[in-house]
């Protein structure tokens, strides 16, 4: 127990690994599928469409997911598809009150949403315009995702489950057949960076989103 109470992380203070939670539910979260991080989209007509996944622990449903194409300054209820074989209550998506212990995958969303206004603008002057795309999750008991990782940071690094955010350039040049994924690839599992400074020789865990 003394060892644990003693052990510093990068130059933080005397960190409490025995206050570490034990999990055995996981959080609310989701993350967006199309388009891809650092895609290049066509800006023919006044829309993109988002699609994704969404998924609560201990097999809560997930009631709403909500997409932003301003980078979070306003949201748009998404459209969730029913999974197969599930009671369902309208066709437009699982039954809201479904409670823990009955949904246990991932809930596909979609939303054909109109570019904001702002990128319109540079669009019609023939401008490429950067947009912002991100999505959160509220599951039956209204557990949401927060914003930041932050608000969730714990000791032990888990259960994150912050906005998932993602970056695109819109081409008022480029026809939506000439649309092509091309992003940059994320770390793979497990990269750390070398840390200087204060901590000099230790690495931290170099994935930013």
């Amino acid at each position: 127990r003394e060892r644990l109470l003693k052990h510093i992380r990068l130059g933080d203070d005397h960190l409490r690994l025995d206050q570490g939670p034990v999990i055995q539910t996981l959080p609310v979260q989701s993350i967006i599928c199309e388009p891809l991080n650092g895609a290049t989209l066509s800006a023919s007509d006044d829309y993109v469409v988002v699609r994704g996944i969404a998924w609560s622990g201990a097999g809560r449903g997930v009631c709403r997911v909500e997409l932003s194409l301003d980078g979070g300054e306003t949201f748009t209820a998404a459209e969730i598809l029913p999974s197969p074989g599930a009671k369902i209550r309208s066709s437009r998506g699982p039954d809201p009150q479904a409670g823990q212990g009955r949904n246990w995958a991932w809930s596909q969303y979609y939303l054909k949403a109109r570019i904001p206004e702002k990128n319109l603008e540079e669009l019609k002057n023939g401008q490429k315009s950067e947009m912002e795309i991100c999505v959160r999750a509220i599951d039956g008991d209204f557990n949401a995702q927060p914003e930041k990782m932050e608000q969730v940071w714990n000791v032990l690094g888990i259960c994150v489950n912050h906005w998932h955010k993602i970056s695109v350039t819109l081409d008022p040049q480029m026809s939506r057949l000439d649309s092509s994924p091309q992003y940059q690839l994320p770390n793979p599992a497990g990269f750390y960076k070398r840390v200087d400074g204060k901590a000099p020789g230790m690495y931290q865990n170099n994935i930013t989103s």
